[in-house]
């Protein structure tokens, strides 16, 4: 499976943290979060993936430069930030993969799915598949409704954890090299039923605040992620960064 991991932002809301370190270098255990992400793919097969970069984007190419387990294939939003949808489009189209279907994982957070979590190859029923979860209390969330497989918007109490699956023609209508808000795709398709939603198989904490991620960044959650994330550190050969 090819995938798509948004790194370009600015991670305003982490606010001095990121002054000079790029969010998704930002360590969990002393390891950068992206990792935690190439982690899921990796676990999902994956064959190639797109890392979209901006805001420091030096420092994530650097980074990665040794990273071997399958291609990376960085597209730079050189002049300005693209957007999730702008940057997917973007990438997608540099690469060669419009008409393909492709899987998005977000760094901004830390999954922790079942053993037996697998993403589709393939959609069918709809254009693109959001993987969900119920709220939190104290959270503020988009509030979806999964109802008969499909997602409607503004009402409900899921949220949206950052993996999905889309087929890449839900993007023809946009311009690359083009900002665009990935939320108002997500929201067409709901309309016409064609986006679908599925529980996320397992828990994840999200790291876009700041607060929150501090309290857990010196947390060691290998025997969460398994066996197999001594096996991924082990093939990266990972720099020591604590």
């Amino acid at each position: 499976m090819k995938f798509f991991i948004p790194a370009a932002g600015f991670g305003t809301r982490m606010k001095e943290l990121t002054k000079n370190v790029p969010k998704p270098l930002l360590t969990v255990n002393g390891i950068p979060i992206i990792y935690y992400s190439l982690f899921q793919a990796w676990k999902q097969n994956a064959e190639v993936a797109i890392i979209n970069i901006h805001y420091l984007g030096e420092k994530i190419r650097k980074e990665l430069e040794t990273f071997s387990l399958f291609p990376l294939v960085f597209s730079e939003e050189k002049k300005e930030i693209l957007g999730t949808a702008g940057g997917i489009r973007t990438g997608l189209e540099r690469a060669g993969w419009m008409g393909e279907t492709v899987g998005i994982i977000n760094p901004d957070f830390l999954y922790f799915p079942e053993k037996l979590f697998q993403m589709p190859n393939v959609l069918s029923e709809e254009d693109c598949l959001l993987y969900l979860l119920p709220q939190p209390k104290t959270a503020s969330y988009t509030g979806l409704e999964l109802k008969n497989g499909k997602i409607l918007f503004g009402k409900g109490n899921m949220f949206y954890v950052g993996i999905s699956v889309l087929n890449s023609n839900i993007l023809d209508g946009i311009q690359s090299e083009t900002f665009f808000d990935l939320s108002q795709i997500f929201q067409e398709l709901s309309i016409k039923q064609r986006l679908g939603g599925k529980i996320f198989p397992g828990n994840v904490f999200d790291l876009g605040e700041k607060e929150y991620y501090i309290s857990l960044k010196d947390n060691d959650f290998s025997e969460r992620l398994g066996s197999s994330w001594k096996e991924f550190l082990e093939l990266c050969r990972l720099p020591n960064h604590k």
